[in-house]
């Protein structure tokens, strides 16, 4: 068996429809369960899906905790993550301030779930995470 034939199994099982594609990842609606989604690094060199689920992890118990989208799995390789899927943010949902540690300020890294903003792309937030400041900043969005 091959690996190409192995993930394409996988991926029928597991990735519905395409969500969106960044340089690293590409991200799926869930098959089992459209409440999450799934990220996949294909090439596996940037590991932003083993940054993220640590980020995740190392916030557990802390107020960092409540600006992430909560992850759910990782593969044992972590070329897949699962996360809870969130709701892209409308005109006007950005919030007005959030901690200085959150610095990627794309747009769409920010979504809505349980009716509070999180951020749903973090995984290149790690490097200096748990000692970083979360003094709240007004961010300057990106396109």
């Amino acid at each position: 068996m091959s690996l190409n034939w192995r993930w394409g199994e996988a991926k029928a099982i597991l990735c519905g429809d395409k969500l969106g594609e960044g340089t690293t990842r590409r991200v799926y609606v869930c098959r089992l369960n459209e409440q999450y989604v799934v990220k996949v690094e294909p090439r596996g060199t940037a590991f932003q899906n083993v940054e993220e689920w640590k980020a995740w992890w190392w916030a557990c118990g802390h107020q960092k905790r409540h600006w992430l989208a909560p992850c759910e799995f990782i593969s044992p390789c972590g070329l897949i993550l699962i996360q809870q899927r969130v709701t892209p943010l409308r005109r006007g949902e950005h919030p007005r301030t959030i901690p200085a540690w959150l610095a990627d300020l794309k747009k769409e890294n920010f979504g809505m779930l349980d009716g509070k903003v999180v951020a749903c792309d973090y995984g290149t937030v790690l490097s200096g995470f748990r000692e970083a400041s979360s003094k709240p900043i007004k961010p300057r969005w990106k396109p």
